[in-house]
């Protein structure tokens, strides 16, 4: 009884694990630039640029994942 625990809790890991990425992937799949929707039509780029390094979107896939993990374990 305890070996099914344990292999199910580990299956519910794996599983969680896999809609977090795919919501995460998902999100950067989307047509469009965060920046440039928040910073508007007419801004000029160092504000785009200015905005995007705010986000943290100027920064490696691998690492925007990880900050989205840790913002996901807190609650944030």
């Amino acid at each position: 009884m305890t070996g099914w625990v344990l292999r199910r809790i580990g299956q519910m890991v794996l599983v969680l694990l896999g809609v977090v990425t795919l919501a995460f992937l998902m999100a950067y799949a989307v047509p469009g630039d965060p920046a440039r929707l928040i910073a508007g039509p007419n801004a000029d780029a160092a504000t785009v640029a200015s905005i995007r390094h705010q986000l943290g979107l100027d920064a490696p896939l691998w690492s925007q994942y990880t900050a989205f993990l840790g913002r996901l374990l807190r609650g944030d």
